[in-house]
């Protein structure tokens, strides 16, 4: 549970100078190594280093994160503060303390690739209107309209009318590489490579209704889950969403959340609104209501807790909403954020989860890089994105994705999603119809949309495989490896795609619920290392 920190406890910096050159700060984490919490001569070593902080003139305060439960010197809080470089760095040389930067939360859906032109356009931008429809010719509001050039502007988003208006330099409307317009809700992408685009009248783009689900999707064939027992829906199962909240204004989802909380504003109803979408879209994949609506949930009486670390948030409110699962006592963890470079202490936190038998599973990253944190610990299940040819619009964004040689039943690794020897295996995250703020449905790419698909495997196999309800049904870390080594003994291979880029390879659901056998196949091992606390 996080405390707000103590305004009064502030302190009034640069008295009489300019603001301009107060010292840079950054937002860091503080908490006592674990060989210091019961040093007898600091105890207790975690109020110290709040008092310690409150008292420091170079040091401000944000919050303090303590145990939502087992409060003492064994859970001490950690202090999130404003600090400036050098107090950071003195503090980082103090063999009691980890001091860690808190990073911003990056997000596992595939963004826009655009270069640096390492120029400026000095020309006179010119405006160009861009008209966006449904086939009906009905205008689509608030799409979002990216023109993409040498020199890339700002998405603009339709009014009312359908029509968004943006600039370019005026010597590249020629040289324009693509318009790509993503619609809000309910329609699928348009992208229009190298178009012929004019600056005197409005351009149209037409953009097709995404026809609702009736649960014979492409995700929902290529993982066995239509050879699954309709009998087997998750019951009991319990996951955890942290994500970007749930729109609660959503028929599908609504009555499947059990409850949850918003990690960044601090309170337990911020989490109703999503504004990105992106939670809703996993809420509704993992367990929307089979009721003839939308979307039909692969896990449909799973539970959901969802706990809202996106948009804003940082390491310091992954590392609480890691404290709500705990306590919550959830069974999986569907972890759609990530970051940059690894924390010890989330690394850490992620440790206790397991030792009280919750699975984390995380998405790879979709930067077409390295793998991120923390899907990249080998103690979490790091997923990686695949498509489908012939599943998507050939002029949709999501026919941008493909890579590589298709494997013969027309699979491809994503073009954005991470690679490396920590990737375990891959789910279907192009092209991915779900649930969308407010009451609507949408196709999105990312290895984001890949996670919730092995999050509701998961559910399954902890409800019905026979395994769960003898030898491992106790929770234990014994219970999170036996769980991870189903999952990926159950994956088929996908001839032509590269190991690195989807692990073990596809899951297959019936296969995985203890409904046939594992066949013998080889694997790959990579030897992933664990990371180690420094000092």
């Amino acid at each position: 549970m996080a405390e707000p920190a103590n305004r009064a406890a502030k302190k009034e910096r640069g008295k009489g100078g300019s603001r301009g050159t107060e010292p840079r700060t950054e937002r860091c984490l503080i908490a006592p190594t674990p060989r210091y919490q019961l040093a007898p001569y600091l105890e207790p070593i975690g109020e110290n280093i709040v008092d310690r902080l409150r008292e420091d003139r170079e040091a401000t305060i944000i919050r303090v994160i303590r145990p939502v439960e087992r409060p003492g010197p064994l859970a001490p809080p950690i202090v999130v503060a404003q600090l400036t470089p050098a107090r950071a760095a003195q503090l980082a040389t103090m063999p009691e303390l980890i001091v860690e930067s808190d990073q911003p939360l990056r997000y596992g859906t595939a963004a826009i690739a655009v270069t640096d032109p390492g120029v400026t356009p000095y020309d006179e931008p010119v405006e160009i209107a861009v008209q966006v429809e449904n086939s009906d010719g009905t205008p689509l509001h608030r799409a979002a309209v990216h023109v993409i050039a040498e020199h890339p502007s700002l998405p603009a988003l339709t009014a009312e009318d359908g029509r968004a208006t943006t600039t370019v330099a005026r010597q590249e409307i020629d040289a324009v590489t693509g318009v790509y317009v993503q619609p809000r809700n309910d329609h699928w992408s348009v992208w229009r490579e190298r178009p012929r685009l004019s600056a005197t009248e409005p351009n149209r783009i037409v953009c097709n209704k995404i026809a609702t689900s009736t649960g014979d999707d492409w995700p929902r064939r290529a993982m066995g889950f239509d050879r699954v027992p309709p009998t087997y829906r998750g019951h009991g199962a319990r996951i955890a969403i942290v994500d970007s909240g749930v729109a609660m204004t959503h028929k599908d989802v609504a009555d499947q959340v059990a409850g949850g909380r918003d990690i960044v504003a601090g309170d337990d109803s911020g989490w109703h609104d999503d504004s990105t979408g992106f939670g809703t879209f996993a809420a509704g994949l993992i367990a929307a209501a089979d009721a003839g609506n939308q979307v039909i949930g692969l896990a449909p009486e799973a539970q959901l807790h969802v706990y809202k670390a996106f948009p804003g948030g940082h390491v310091s409110d992954l590392f609480e909403a890691l404290e709500h699962c705990i306590a919550a006592q959830v069974d999986v963890i569907a972890l759609n954020v990530g970051t940059r470079h690894p924390s010890w202490l989330v690394a850490r936190k992620l440790e206790e989860a397991r030792q009280s038998g919750i699975a984390c599973i995380a998405a790879a990253g979709s930067n077409a890089g390295p793998v991120s944190f923390p899907a990249a610990l080998p103690t979490v299940l790091a997923v990686a994105a695949i498509g489908k040819l012939g599943t998507f619009p050939p002029d949709s964004y999501h026919a941008t994705q493909f890579t590589g040689a298709p494997s013969p039943e027309g699979y491809f690794a994503a073009r954005f999603s991470a690679s490396g020897p920590e990737i375990d295996l891959c789910a279907p995250g192009v092209a991915v119809v779900s649930t969308l703020p407010p009451n609507n449905l949408g196709a999105l790419d990312g290895t984001a949309v890949a996670v919730p698909h092995v999050a509701a495997l998961a559910a399954l196999v902890l409800a019905h495989h026979p395994d769960f309800r003898t030898m491992f049904q106790m929770r234990s870390p014994a219970r999170v490896d036996r769980l991870f080594e189903i999952l990926k003994e159950s994956c088929q291979p996908l001839m032509f795609i590269d190991p690195l880029r989807i692990g073990r390879g596809l899951p297959d659901a019936a296969t995985a619920v203890g409904l046939f056998p594992t066949m013998a196949r080889t694997s790959w091992s990579y030897g992933r290392a664990p990371m180690m606390p420094a000092g």
